[in-house]
């Protein structure tokens, strides 16, 4: 069986610094598994969480 190194507690990653989401962004399995059969989203894409890019005057 495998444990991620990065995972602290039940359900959190150092690396990503939100809740454990195998394959999802900044995680060390992001493209190189997929996992069909789930059905949560991933904190990391939603549009609501991430950080506007200021635009170029």
């Amino acid at each position: 069986m495998w444990d991620c190194k990065y995972k602290i507690g039940e359900d959190d990653c150092r690396l990503r610094k939100t809740g454990c989401y195998p394959g999802g962004k900044k995680c060390v399995l992001y493209g190189k598994f997929e996992f069909p059969l789930r059905d949560e989203d991933d904190e990391l894409d939603d549009p609501k969480k991430r950080s506007k890019k200021k635009k170029p005057k």
